[in-house]
């Protein structure tokens, strides 16, 4: 006997409601498999569905496992945000953004692995892109605000594309190539009060 569609759960009522539980499938399975380990055959038994099913919601596999390590890199970003609302000064949330994420990240169990040193960033590019997409939608906004002792005039909005893409760049080889003197938190902040800083405030000149 076939069993029943959507494990015996009421069908979805949109194709939005649809998406969202086949993504909460796919986190499922996340974390018991881990990531690399995940197939579309795993998330759509975690549903309750079939293959087929499951491609009438996402064009590809990639699609869905990005929407779903996009999800799983949520929780990071939040406390993040968190963080940083504890400093005044954006140039203090960057850099401290920056140095929240370089440890979190190699500890958690689902983004760890994908940046850990001397790993082959590219074959991770979908993966990369469904982090930096977080954090993009939200996170450096929050990071990049004018606090009450802030110095910087507000940025743009492309000033702030540009801004995220340089700080999501330079994280990417902070965690895969921590280079041939791997840096603390504490000379890495200096590195970048000196180098970092002095290049987001020249952006109008």
């Amino acid at each position: 006997m076939r069993a029943p569609a959507w494990g015996g759960a009421p069908v979805p009522a949109s194709d939005a409601e649809a998406r969202g539980r086949l993504v909460d499938a796919a986190r499922s399975c996340f974390e018991r498999f881990g990531f690399e380990k995940t197939g579309l055959s795993d998330v759509a038994a975690e549903a309750g569905v079939t293959r087929r099913t499951v491609y009438r919601y996402f064009g590809n596999t990639d699609e869905l496992m990005r929407a779903a390590f996009a999800l799983v890199a949520g929780g990071i970003v939040d406390r993040m945000v968190a963080h940083v609302r504890g400093f005044d000064d954006p140039g203090d949330r960057i850099i401290e953004a920056m140095l929240f994420l370089r440890r979190e990240i190699p500890a958690d169990p689902h983004l760890g692995p994908l940046f850990s040193p001397g790993r082959d960033a590219m074959q991770d590019r979908s993966m990369w892109s469904a982090v930096a997409t977080e954090v993009s939608h939200g996170a450096l906004r929050a990071v990049a605000e004018a606090g009450p002792n802030g110095h910087w005039a507000p940025l743009s909005e492309e000033e702030l594309d540009d801004l995220v893409e340089l700080i999501l760049r330079l994280l990417q080889s902070f965690l895969t190539d921590p280079g041939p003197r791997p840096r603390s938190d504490a000379e890495l902040r200096a590195f970048l009060r000196r180098w970092l800083l002095p290049a987001i405030e020249f952006r109008g000149a």
